[in-house]
């Protein structure tokens, strides 16, 4: 018998992707680019695995993917949700969005629940910015503590997934997957940051902001010496 489940609701909005689809039907690259986004976010392993019970649903320029909630894999989902959007980076899109927790019935195509409609109010009406983020409440009641969960909080209170870390080998040369991440969302901005419509303008500015502000924090990547057996 179908029930809801406790479970971890993503809701994603694609900034700009409704225009990405309608030159799709003229632009080869487009529709690959389209295709491959949607697609390695539907395939989305790291390197545990993939996640056991996720669910995608994807529609227009909406995804939805959901995850039973255990602590032992709540960091693991952090980290996914902080990848996907970087996934959608690679391929030119931003996003903004929202995570639910609580009830949720979600199997294949079919979604609904408490923790579905606290996802979309917050993209819908809290989000506002190319932003994906979580609620206070949840961050209290699950004891998620900021910087350790690629989580931090903006200048209105909501906890965002933080993409904008740049990492630096021990010689100070920025490490390759920081310098993709570097260069596409400076393509990114620069395309759009100055367009005449100001409510997206505005959307460029806060991005091209909490751009400058991670370059400025260098993070210096050491890697872990392993004990030699004399």
């Amino acid at each position: 018998m179908a029930q809801y489940e406790n479970r971890l609701v993503l809701f994603l909005d694609i900034l700009g992707f409704k225009n990405s689809i309608s030159n799709s039907a003229q632009d080869t690259e487009v529709f690959d680019n389209i295709y491959k986004a949607i697609h390695d976010i539907h395939t989305y392993e790291n390197k545990s695995g993939k996640i056991s019970s996720r669910e995608v649903t994807t529609f227009s320029d909406s995804i939805v993917i959901s995850y039973p909630i255990h602590e032992s894999v709540l960091r693991r989902i952090f980290q996914e949700i902080r990848d996907l959007i970087l996934i959608l980076l690679e391929y030119g899109f931003i996003c903004r969005g929202g995570v639910g927790i609580g009830e949720l019935y979600h199997k294949e195509s079919v979604v609904f629940g408490p923790a579905m409609v606290k996802a979309y109010e917050l993209e819908s009406q809290h989000a506002k910015v190319p932003r994906v983020i979580i609620s206070k409440d949840d961050i209290t009641k699950f004891n998620l503590s900021w910087p350790e969960w690629d989580l931090k909080i903006d200048d209105d209170g909501f906890a965002y997934f933080n993409i904008f870390k740049f990492y630096y080998s021990e010689s100070g040369q920025m490490m390759y997957m920081s310098q993709f991440i570097k260069d596409k969302l400076e393509e990114i901005i620069s395309v759009n940051i100055n367009n005449p419509d100001q409510g997206i303008r505005n959307k460029y500015l806060w991005l091209s902001n909490k751009f400058k502000e991670g370059l400025k924090k260098k993070i210096y990547f050491v890697p872990v010496q392993e004990n030699k057996v004399r």
